[in-house]
């Protein structure tokens, strides 16, 4: 989940309980799919069904079959906060804090659409 926001886009991630610090902290739970629209400041979020078993410190892993198989499962963030949603009661919206900042890293893949090319083109380079 790197490139900045205007290249992080919409992902599908995994909240809830996703590594064994988090299974020994709060013991099973079931693994929640959501998407994530990026918001600026290292921040995501997302809205789920209410009864979602997310809180805010359980890890959030990368679930986008955009991406890579040797992506999938990265972590890229935490849950900062999970909370009701004024517009739809039945539904929760949660903030996830991006693991790392994309402007500080040496090195990040940038995935853009080029006309005509299913698949998008893939470049690799350095952070400016």
């Amino acid at each position: 989940a790197s490139g900045g926001a205007a290249a992080v886009g919409k992902k599908t991630a995994k909240a809830g309980k996703t590594d064994k610090a988090d299974k020994a902290r709060n013991g099973t739970r079931a693994t929640v799919l959501v998407q994530l629209v990026p918001q600026g400041n290292r921040t995501l979020v997302g809205e789920l069904e209410s009864p979602a078993d997310v809180k805010p410190g359980d890890s959030v892993l990368l679930s986008d079959a955009g991406w890579r198989p040797a992506a999938q499962g990265m972590r890229i963030g935490v849950v900062e906060s999970e909370g009701a949603l004024d517009a739809n009661p039945l539904r929760r919206r949660i903030t996830v804090r991006m693991e790392s900042d994309p402007l500080r890293q040496s090195r990040v893949v940038v995935k853009v659409r080029v006309s005509g090319q299913g698949q998008g083109a893939r470049s690799t380079g350095a952070a400016k």
